[in-house]
């Protein structure tokens, strides 16, 4: 592990021959950085974005973070600011823990390289109130724009007969089902980032599947949560959700809603993989094809359809 700077923030520097990441120690839980060693970051970078809450300004940044769900500003928009503790440290891992929230949550994260193209990202959140608190991790990725996300649907029957509805599809209130950059399709949906300045757009789903994806270039990010089947999520019960401007592009996942009595933890993990070199566009059979190839040369196996 070494010492880096990037947008002023200290960062921990996780490497291999394919991945290059930057965990910030200095605000957050963040990752700063991620993609792959000689190219541009594949994460969005928005160090001047500011969020006014009546805790003060929470700084975007870009990347990736954690929030708490379900969404209230002035809870979910807590400034995380302030320097983290270093918990742990190697070649292979970093963990760093933030300062308790005014509302009495810490926050954690662990950033774990698994393979050459593969991190695990575990989430923490510790209730450190008197009371108990019901809340969802909720892991939310930042990609830099011009590229499109692949939201996979399942094919699933939902019981034995196919009688009972499979699919589940979110929107809130400002997004426009019509919207020219919105593809829906039966093994997944296609969400293009050239939207008009300013309109905004998010869509949820319960996903079983657990993995979604976003292609820029020729690069391919995958990443994975474990759907559990029995449990409560928020957002009309979606596990899964996109939410994508102009700016950037969000990939995001939730663990259950959980009630943690004071004192107890919850951990929401999320698998990522990088793929290079694999050319795609942003129709329904250049993305079939591209994961079929991927599936035949032993990638990740999830993504297959």
């Amino acid at each position: 592990m070494h010492p880096l700077e990037h947008l002023g923030l200290n960062c921990a520097l996780l490497e291999t021959s394919i991945l290059r990441v930057l965990v910030s120690i200095s605000a957050g839980p963040r990752i700063s950085w991620f993609g792959r060693v000689g190219q541009p970051n594949l994460m969005a970078e928005l160090p001047d974005w500011l969020i006014p809450t009546s805790n003060g300004n929470f700084h975007l940044r870009g990347g990736h973070r954690l929030w708490c769900a379900p969404e209230e500003p002035n809870t979910t928009y807590l400034p995380d600011n302030t320097p983290l503790t270093l918990h742990e440290q190697s070649e292979r891992q970093v963990t760093v823990w933030q300062d308790i929230q005014v509302n009495g949550i810490q926050k954690g994260l662990s950033v774990q390289v698994l393979g050459e193209n593969h991190l695990q990202i575990t989430h923490h959140l510790t209730n450190h109130a008197p009371r108990a608190q019901t809340l969802a991790a909720w892991a939310i990725t930042m990609l830099r724009p011009d590229g499109f996300a692949i939201l996979p649907q399942t094919q699933d029957k939902a019981d034995a007969h196919g009688l009972l509805p499979n699919r589940s599809l979110n929107l809130w209130a400002y997004s426009n089902i019509n919207s020219p950059q919105l593809q829906l399709g039966n093994a997944f949906h296609l969400l293009q980032t050239n939207f008009p300045a300013g309109e905004i757009f998010k869509l949820g789903w319960q996903n079983p599947l657990g993995w979604m994806a976003y292609h820029w270039q020729d690069t391919l990010f995958v990443k994975h949560a474990r759907w559990q089947k029995d449990a409560h999520y928020c957002d009309l019960n979606s596990n899964a959700e996109c939410f994508v401007r102009r700016e950037f592009l969000e990939l995001e996942t939730l663990s259950p809603l959980t009630t943690l009595a004071s004192g107890e933890s919850l951990t929401h993990t999320e698998d990522w993989w990088l793929y290079d070199a694999v050319p795609c566009a942003p129709n329904a059979e250049s993305v079939q094809a591209m994961l079929k190839q991927l599936a035949q040369i032993g990638s990740f196996a999830g993504i297959s359809q």
